[in-house]
């Protein structure tokens, strides 16, 4: 089972973001993998953020890395079933402030995947 830790900031929060996607980048390797840096909001997300992608067997190691570093944004983890809605919904768990997510976005995708974030294309 695969992971997703989307990492969010608030427009004035941008060069925390950029600082803390750095440091992602420069520590990712074999347990996680940093996806693309938003600097504004995408797909169902209401804020810019940029995800963490790891498996089932470094989700503690991964976990502890985001929760110490941080800096009080917030976090959305969910797992990555294949089912973007159910994962956002369901399995989904927090640190930090709880966000709004556009769940109508996931429709959208459904009759356009091209729209789907996690294109394998749109990876940093």
């Amino acid at each position: 089972m695969n992971y997703h830790a989307h990492i969010y900031f608030k427009p004035e929060e941008l060069d925390v973001g950029r600082r803390l996607f750095a440091s992602a980048k420069a520590a990712q390797g074999p347990h996680f993998q940093v996806w693309r840096f938003f600097d504004k909001k995408v797909g169902p997300h209401s804020l810019p953020m940029f995800e963490i992608h790891f498996s089932h067997e470094h989700k503690a190691k991964v976990l502890e890395w985001i929760e110490e570093n941080r800096q009080g944004l917030s976090v959305l983890i969910h797992r990555d079933s294949g089912n973007d809605l159910l994962d956002h919904q369901e399995t989904a768990t927090w640190l930090g402030s709880e966000l709004p997510i556009d769940y109508g976005f996931f429709d959208l995708v459904e009759a356009n995947p091209h729209l789907a974030i996690h294109a394998p294309h749109k990876k940093d």
